[in-house]
């Protein structure tokens, strides 16, 4: 669920819960807002603890979409490095998070040697995206191939479509 669809739902609770309070004080007084007060913390508290939680990944979509950095798998982001004149990156833990079967790290620096890259800060493993799709060639699992399908269309097709100059350019 998005931001908005969880958005909407506490505004919904709120009001019904806003109008529940009304009527207990206009029939108790104060002290049906004082049975109305657990009641309302009550029913919003799962709702704004869930709507806090998205508000990060929505600010870090926020963010990262103008630098052609944030994408997403199925609701799992997948932290994607490029510069131009270079080629683009993967995190290898982020691809671990959707296909849990992925080699370790050692495997695949033994399979594709200085291929492998730590960009970023903290610094993370990262594997070029065509050797992680010549990887995933291969693969007959649904949720591989369906994760590869994915890479090519999303990742490896909206490298032309992203103008060099929103692009940060490689350090020389």
């Amino acid at each position: 669920m998005g931001v908005f669809s969880n958005l909407a739902r506490a505004l919904a609770v709120a009001s019904v819960i806003g109008a529940l309070a009304y009527w207990l004080y206009s029939w108790m007084g104060v002290l049906g807002l004082l049975l109305c007060a657990p009641l309302a913390g009550k029913a919003l508290a799962s709702h704004l603890i869930q709507l806090a939680s998205d508000a990060h990944g929505f600010v870090r979509f926020l963010v990262l979409r103008p630098r052609a950095r944030f994408y997403a798998f199925r609701g799992v982001p997948v932290d994607v490095h490029r510069r131009v004149g270079e080629p683009t990156w993967v995190s290898v833990d982020d691809v671990r998070r959707i296909l849990p079967r992925l080699p370790t790290a050692a495997v695949l620096a033994r399979v594709h040697g200085a291929r492998l890259k730590r960009i970023g800060m903290p610094a993370a493993t990262c594997v070029q995206v065509d050797d992680l799709r010549a990887w995933l060639a291969p693969a007959t699992d649904l949720h591989t191939t369906a994760f590869r399908d994915w890479l090519d269309r999303t990742v490896i097709t909206s490298l032309d479509r992203i103008p060099s100059a929103q692009m940060p350019r490689a350090r020389r």
